[in-house]
């Protein structure tokens, strides 16, 4: 799914770059690209950064939100798993990503 969403952002950044300049359009690419890296690890400060730098603008805030929306019910869904319940290590570390990209939906809505 997350590859699709991709294909989807480079087609509709490729018409959008038409408009705008390729230069722009280019940036935001690295942007998206940021974020889509950020979110394999939610939990780094850096991430974060990623993560507001393009959720805080409005013209993308909608999807940057929807994405983590998705990261989110797909971490809540290992709690339902046998190797979640049983190793407590592995609950900690669904704890955390899940509280890490709860905090980076928060800081995005709130701002």
């Amino acid at each position: 799914m997350k590859y699709l969403l991709c294909v989807c952002l480079v087609s509709s950044f490729a018409l959008f770059a038409q408009d705008v300049g390729d230069e722009e359009a280019m940036l935001l690419g690295y942007q998206v690209m940021a974020v889509q890296e950020a979110l394999r690890f939610p939990e780094q400060p850096e991430s974060l950064e990623a993560i507001k730098g393009l959720g805080l603008d409005s013209r993308y805030y909608v999807m940057v939100r929807g994405w983590l929306v998705q990261e989110i019910k797909l971490a809540e869904s290992y709690r339902d798993r046998s190797d979640y319940t049983q190793d407590s290590q592995r609950q900690l570390d669904v704890e955390k990503r899940i509280s890490a990209l709860q905090k980076a939906l928060r800081m995005i809505d709130l701002e």
